[in-house]
């Protein structure tokens, strides 16, 4: 084996900025671990304001609620930092010393709970010719002032839950409230799942509301593949993380530390007790990880420790397959 990154310019054409290159080049100045956006802000609000039933059954039926259900987990930016450099943008795929592995569909489904069926989330309208503010207005109820918006399709996320927690005190979810205006709060904490939680961005200030091209018609919400789209955007986020020395990475990174966690043995730690109404035919494998883990059991979170222990990964056996 050559000492130092692996050269083959014909596959891994962009080793030059590379972030195992800076490593390599310069391991002291590489230690810094990367900023993940864990989406908080989105967690406050919906402890703060947990959804309604009427609302639960909705996010239940389009299959995005499995995904909060699970709950907050306790990030790890040492081990997510590690990994990333391990990632290979031209490949989608990690690179470890016992071959090459990579985060699937199947994992999706199983860590999460996300459906992999369904339609692509894909539009071809053109987008920049789409009147958000207004488009906002109709579906949720809410039109943002022009100051609220950063550029034509991202708002800040401050005003929408502002906005959540005054209609939530001021008109509260009842029974006898109209379905169309239930539908309309649904929207509300849609765009913040998926704006904070499933489908961060590094700026950690505003979200994207070009998510109600998909969320209109919440019949229709069921028949998308979320679990597909998360992968999709978590391999891009993985991309630019990946590369020269990027220190954000906008991904649904609980799925990539529950994965790493699960399928390399050497970090495998012991899992907390489930809660006590785990069933785990009906919940997905994440609950398990919901309230923490045993920390005096699993490598410190200091990244070259967890740098060291993916390069000692050698043997066959540290993949758990199943």
């Amino acid at each position: 084996m050559e000492p130092g990154p692996f050269d083959n310019r014909e596959m891994l054409y962009l080793q030059h900025e590379h972030r195992s290159q800076y490593v390599w080049d310069a391991p002291v100045s590489s230690s810094r671990v990367v900023r993940i956006c864990l989406g908080e802000s989105a967690w406050d609000i919906l402890e703060a304001i947990p959804p309604h039933p009427r609302v639960i059954d909705i996010l239940r039926r389009g299959g995005i609620y499995r995904c909060i259900e699970v709950g907050r987990l306790v990030h790890d930016r040492a081990l997510v930092t590690a990994i990333i450099k391990r990632w290979r943008p031209e490949t989608h795929i990690f690179h470890l010393g016992i071959g090459e592995a990579t985060i699937t569909l199947q994992d999706v489904e199983v860590i999460y709970g996300l459906q992999i069926d369904g339609q692509a989330l894909y539009r071809v309208e053109p987008l920049e010719m789409l009147p958000y503010r207004q488009e906002m207005a109709r579906l949720t109820g809410f039109e943002p002032l022009q100051g609220d918006m950063c550029g034509r399709s991202q708002l800040l996320r401050s005003s929408l839950h502002a906005h959540l927690r005054l209609v939530d005190l001021q008109h509260p979810i009842g029974d006898a409230m109209l379905q169309a205006d239930v539908d309309r709060r649904a929207r509300l904490y849609l765009l913040i799942i998926f704006g904070g939680i499933m489908f961060p961005n590094t700026s950690g200030a505003d979200i994207s509301i070009r998510y109600l091209l998909f969320i209109e018609d919440l019949e229709q919400l069921g028949c998308y593949s979320w679990g597909a789209a998360v992968l999709a955007y978590m391999y891009r986020g993985f991309d630019r993380a990946s590369m020269g020395e990027r220190v954000e990475v906008a991904a649904f990174s609980p799925l990539l530390q529950i994965w790493v966690l699960t399928r390399l043995r050497p970090f495998l730690p012991i899992a907390a007790h489930p809660p006590d109404d785990y069933v785990a035919e009906d919940m997905p494998y994440a609950q398990r990880w919901s309230r923490g883990r045993t920390r005096g059991v699993e490598t410190h979170h200091v990244i070259l420790p967890f740098r060291d222990q993916l390069d000692r990964i050698t043997a066959p056996e540290s993949f758990i397959v199943n």
